[in-house]
């Protein structure tokens, strides 16, 4: 056997090792989070996940999401990534709400409500993922647009210093939002909070969190029987009526109106 032939085969042994590392890696995550993370220092909101090098801390099975909490001494910070197109699609449908409680029953909790995609920037977006076989880079760029240009609002409640419960994605209170999809159709989502809204509830440098993918609200769609507008609650609730939702392509989406969750504790990690 050659010099050349031994370093090809050593190479090929080489990347199994690491394949299989990552895969086992992937494999070992955790359901919700166990670990404080110290955010990176070159940390941006921006749909990226290159400062958390696609590592994270958590890849939860409840909801599909994989995650990691971290902070700095000002923000708290969420970055998630989903690629399950059910998963997708709930998140599009419905987004997702944040609730940050103390270890007092009595505390108001913040409840940050990300995600609150319009209607024009939802549609058809995990098709067009689907049956895209052409440019990538213009597609991708096509999908984020169409999600972003529809994205206004930031839902947010139980802070003293926010009278309104919906503020714009540019907002003066320095809450920040991103989401992207990447040319291999995993969607990224960023969130950054300040910690001073959240001081009340951290005790010990502690709290404990909620988050639940909301799914889409059965209250807001409608269908007209006989000349009668129906919401669908009123309309499953009709005896002998079997209300059973399908995707244009035939899929099954009834999970997409049930909301999914998890829970956990976070501790604020310090600085090295």
């Amino acid at each position: 056997m050659t010099m050349k032939n031994k370093t090809l085969i050593l190479l090929a042994i080489l990347l199994m090792v690491f394949l299989m590392a990552s895969h086992l890696h992937a494999q070992k995550l955790p359901n919700v989070q166990k670990t404080s993370v110290y955010a990176p220092a070159n940390v941006k909101v921006d749909g990226k996940p290159t400062e958390w090098n696609n590592k994270f801390e958590a890849s939860n099975s409840a909801t599909s999401v994989t995650y990691t909490m971290a902070n700095d001494n000002e923000k708290l910070y969420l970055a998630m990534q989903l690629t399950d197109f059910a998963a997708i699609n709930k998140l599009l449908s419905g987004g997702f709400k944040l609730t940050i409680k103390g270890a007092n029953k009595d505390d108001k909790p913040v409840v940050i409500n990300g995600m609150i995609v319009q209607a024009a920037g939802r549609g058809g977006i995990t098709q067009k993922l689907k049956n895209g076989d052409g440019n990538m880079d213009s597609l991708i760029a096509a999908v984020n647009s169409q999600i972003n240009n529809n994205i206004k609002d930031i839902g947010v409640k139980g802070v003293a210093d926010i009278a309104d419960t919906l503020i714009s994605v540019y907002n003066e209170y320095d809450i920040k939002q991103a989401v992207k999809f990447d040319n291999n159709k995993v969607l990224t989502v960023e969130l950054a909070i300040p910690l001073k809204y959240l001081s009340n509830l951290i005790i010990g440098d502690t709290f404990k969190y909620n988050f639940m993918l909301k799914g889409l609200n059965m209250t807001a769609m409608s269908v007209t029987v006989n000349g009668v507008k129906q919401d669908m609650n009123s309309l499953a609730s009709m005896p002998g009526v079997t209300v059973v939702m399908h995707g244009s392509d035939g899929s099954d989406f009834q999970g997409l109106f049930n909301p999914t969750d998890f829970s956990g504790n976070y501790m604020l990690a310090k600085k090295l």
